[in-house]
């Protein structure tokens, strides 16, 4: 499927059918809605959403987990980035959403500093 199929399946607000393996059609979602919030809790609720592999029993996230995944991230980059103690890198917003899935401009900081990058 084509980048402007994608976008008029997510325009129109349904998703492109792709058939699976077995025969059946399957709904794939080609499209995360952008976030506005910060970085640490746009990935929080990436995380959570995501389901039980960063998530605990208790339903917090597993940072260590998480980090472990992510090349060239350590854990207390990681953990200082979504406490907010440090700005995300655009090597660390694009790395998070690759291994998510997700376009790095789900993140607003992500967003903000190609705008940046434009006015300049």
């Amino acid at each position: 499927m084509v980048a402007a199929e994608l976008w008029e399946a997510f325009a129109s607000g349904g998703y492109p059918v792709q058939p699976s393996p077995s025969g059946a059609d399957a709904r794939v979602p080609g499209v995360v809605e952008p976030s506005d919030m910060s970085f640490g809790d746009a990935l929080r609720e990436l995380l959570l959403a995501d389901g039980d592999i960063y998530v605990s029993e208790s339903g917090n996230v597993k940072w260590g987990t998480f980090a472990h995944v992510l090349h060239g991230v350590s854990y207390d980059v990681l953990r200082r980035t979504v406490r907010g103690e440090r700005a995300p890198t655009m090597e660390l917003m694009e790395e998070c959403a690759r291994v998510l899935q997700v376009w790095p401009t789900y993140f607003a900081e992500y967003r903000a500093i190609g705008f940046a990058r434009q006015a300049a």
